[in-house]
Formats: structure tokens, C-alpha cells, sequence
């Protein structure tokens, strides 16, 4: 009976070990015009727009977002798509959600999700498979999946697409739209070998969209936040109009105490890497807090292998409070491409 019970407390230990497995392994990847990350702007409609942009509002990730306008060709579109999850098994998904924010539409239609799947393993794709953030709820959907309420303008929304409902191009699994969108798991249970796949010119299989409707519609929509897991490893994508960069505010030191009194500087790197010259820094648009820099050098502060750009701020110039846990810099490169990076802050004496 003893040896019955320190089994199951094993397996127990072994679940919950696959289950914080899951939940740590996590990524955030910062888009940006220079840092496209497997994403790229497809706009089918002639004065259509796709391109990243500060807000709006407050976005749920950084300060901005991924913006997707049709013009005045609302039966054409504008999308951003990725072409990294291509060989992804449609079983193999654990996270699929993303954020909306809409300010013209047809009285329905938000940023949705479309997949290109591979169903007989010819790599070409055989079936769309499309996630609409009108069909979510009981009335307007499948009333035994999650209600997840209906899209509203100039408001951002969060949408579970991996527990959504989802319709099929050719209407398999009987998942069509409205109160036709059916589970993945629905999808699964006859296409259970369904692979994303990118198109043969090479486009991304995963979608971001608005549009494909009426001629006479206008569609105006933000996209941001999306997060994507394949066997428990989540990636999220935070769409923004200039690059992050990584700082290190006060280096070699944490948990990186301030004292608003103090008389003194505060020294602040901007981090190089493999993908980043800290050297492109134009020290002349470069504020850390609201406070420009007193003087900057050149030196390799993490040993990493890599020039970091570190800057001197005078204390007392920062625009700072007790309350203040982050602290961010921003500046621009010498070509003019606007940074940004954040790093926390300690106060003292609280």
C-alpha cells in the first residue's frame, strides 16, 4: 500500500514537472523594421497598408503594435505573415492567441488568423484553415466552445484562438463559418496529419489579416502580442515601430539602487551583440528617464565579446520617483532608426 502511494505522489511530481516545463518555456521576441523575426507584410489591396506603429492607446506589449489597413479595397487585404512554423504539425500546437485593436470595419470583422495546412505530405497546402474573432461566441458561433465575446472598436481584446473556433476552406470537420466554426481538436480528429506550410512562392503560412470581404469595406486594424506554442514552448511576438535594445542600468550591480539625492552620476549601457552595433548610437538623441547623457565611452561592460555604448547621467536630472521600478532610454542610431530599451530600478531610502 506504501509503495502504491509513493507512486502516485512520483507520477504526480512528474506531471507537475512537465506542467512548470511548459509554462517556463517562454520567449518574447521584439518585431521591428530591422528586426523582422520570420514576419513580413503581405498588402494585396492597391492603397492598402501594413507597417509598425506607436500604439494605439496602450498596446498590451511595448508602445506599439502591427498596423493592417485595406484602403478603400475591402475585398482585397492587408496582412503580415510568418514563415518560421512551416513542418509545424497542427497537433503539436499548445498556445495560439493574439491581441486586436479595430477602428473601421464592416460591423464585424477584426484581425483574424488564417493557417495553410498540408494534409496527404506533398508540402503543398491543401487546406485554410480560418480564426475569426466574430464567430466566438454562443450566438455568433459554436456554443460548446468558449465564449470569448464579440469584437468592439477602439478597444484592444485578447482572443484564445488555440480553445476558439475555427472554419474550414473546404469545409472539413463540417467547420464552416458562423455557427459552423468547429475545435481544433474537431479539425484533428480527421485531418489528424494537418502541417502548416508556406506557399510555394515562399509566403508564410501563418496569417494576420483583414480584409477579403466587400469591395465597399473598409477594414482598419492593430495586431500585437501574439503568441504562438509548439509542444509547450511558447513564443510571443511584440510588434513595434523601432528596435528594443538591452541596457543595463548601473552594470556589474542589482539590484541597480538609485538615490534620487545623490549628487553623482548614474551609468547606463546600451548593449551590442551579435545583432546590434552599439556603436550606431548617436549620442546627441540619447535620453535615459527624461535626462541626457554627460558624457558616453566605448567598453565592453558584460564581457561578452562585444562594444557596449555606456552613457553617464547626472542623478539629479532623472525623472524619476520612490515609486519608479523601471527606468527606460531612448535615442535613435546614426541612420535614424529609433531605440528603446528598459531595464528596473531600486529607489532608496524608500
Amino acid at each position: 500500500m506504501k509503495t502504491k502511494a509513493i507512486t502516485a505522489v512520483m507520477i504526480m511530481l512528474f506531471l507537475a514537472s512537465i506542467s512548470v516545463s511548459a509554462v517556463l518555456a517562454q520567449t518574447t521576441v521584439v518585431v521591428s523594421p530591422i528586426h523582422m523575426d520570420g514576419w513580413d507584410w503581405y498588402v494585396t489591396s492597391a492603397n492598402g497598408i501594413g507597417e509598425f506603429v506607436a500604439g494605439p492607446d496602450t498596446p498590451p506589449m511595448g508602445v506599439g503594435s502591427a498596423h493592417l489597413f485595406t484602403g478603400t479595397q475591402g475585398d482585397w487585404s492587408a496582412e503580415i505573415r510568418n514563415t518560421d512554423y512551416a513542418g509545424t504539425e497542427l497537433s503539436d500546437l499548445t498556445a495560439l492567441s493574439y491581441w486586436t485593436y479595430v477602428t473601421q470595419w464592416n460591423g464585424q470583422q477584426a484581425p483574424y488568423i488564417i493557417l495553410h495546412l498540408d494534409l496527404d505530405g506533398d508540402g503543398a497546402w491543401d487546406d485554410l484553415l480560418f480564426f475569426e474573432p466574430a464567430y466566438q461566441t454562443p450566438t455568433s458561433g459554436n456554443p460548446s466552445l468558449p465564449d470569448q465575446g464579440l469584437p468592439t472598436l477602439n478597444q484592444w481584446q485578447d482572443w484564445d484562438a488555440l480553445v476558439g473556433g475555427w472554419w474550414s476552406l473546404n469545409s472539413i470537420a463540417g467547420a464552416t463559418p458562423g455557427t459552423g466554426v468547429k475545435s481544433l481538436a474537431d479539425y484533428l480528429a480527421v485531418e489528424p496529419d494537418a502541417v502548416i506550410v508556406n506557399t510555394a512562392a515562399g509566403l508564410g503560412g501563418i496569417r494576420l489579416v483583414v480584409g477579403w470581404a466587400s469591395s465597399t469595406d473598409v477594414f482598419n486594424g492593430y495586431v500585437d502580442g501574439f503568441t504562438i506554442g509548439v509542444t509547450g514552448t511558447e513564443t510571443t511576438y511584440d510588434f513595434e515601430p523601432f528596435p528594443n535594445v538591452n541596457i543595463d542600468i548601473k552594470p556589474g550591480s542589482y539590484p541597480n539602487s538609485i538615490n534620487l539625492k545623490s549628487k553623482g552620476v548614474v551609468p547606463v549601457a546600451v548593449l551590442g551583440s551579435d545583432t546590434f552595433d552599439a556603436s550606431t548610437v548617436n549620442p546627441s538623441t540619447v535620453l535615459f528617464a527624461g535626462a541626457a547623457p554627460v558624457r558616453w565611452t566605448m567598453e565592453d561592460v558584460n564581457n561578452d565579446g562585444y562594444m557596449d555604448m555606456l552613457f553617464f547621467f547626472n542623478t539629479r536630472d532623472l525623472e524619476l520617483t520612490g515609486s519608479s521600478t523601471e527606468a527606460t532610454l531612448i535615442g535613435a542610431t546614426l541612420g535614424g532608426t529609433p531605440i528603446q530599451g528598459t531595464d528596473t530600478v531600486n529607489i532608496v531610502p524608500k
